[in-house]
C-alpha cells in the first residue's frame, strides 16, 4: 500500500538528487532539458508577485517550474499507477515524454 505522502518523498528524493549532483538519474536536472526551464529551487519574491507562472499564462512563456509543481505531477500519476517500492524506478517510469505532458499534469487539480 502507498502512503499518503510518497509524492512528498518523491519530491524530497528529486531535490535531494538535485542538490547532490548525483551520477544516478536526476529527474529535476532531466526535466530541466526537456522543459527547456530552470528549477527555481528558492523562488524570490519578484517571482511569486509575476504572473509569469500563473496557470493563466501559456506554458511556453513560464519562466520555472517549482517543487509545488514537482509534487502535483507526482500526484497525478500516482492517480494513474500504483509504484513499486524504489523511488527511483518509480521517478523514471513517469518521466514525462513532453514539456506539454508536464505542464498538463503539474497544472491538473488533484481532486
Amino acid at each position: 500500500m502507498i502512503s499518503d505522502n510518497y509524492a512528498e518523498q518523491c519530491v524530497r528524493y528529486m531535490l535531494r538528487q538535485y542538490r547532490s549532483g548525483s551520477t544516478s538519474f536526476d529527474f529535476i536536472q532531466a526535466l530541466e532539458q526537456l522543459t527547456a526551464i530552470t528549477f527555481l529551487a528558492a523562488p524570490s519574491s519578484a517571482e511569486s508577485l509575476c504572473f509569469a507562472d500563473s496557470e493563466a499564462v501559456r506554458d511556453d512563456y513560464k519562466i520555472g517550474f517549482t517543487a509545488a509543481h514537482l509534487w502535483v505531477y507526482v500526484n497525478n500519476q500516482l492517480n494513474n499507477q500504483n509504484p513499486n517500492t524504489d523511488i527511483d524506478s518509480f521517478l523514471q517510469s513517469i518521466f514525462p515524454l513532453t514539456c506539454d505532458q508536464f505542464w498538463q499534469d503539474a497544472h491538473h487539480v488533484l481532486g
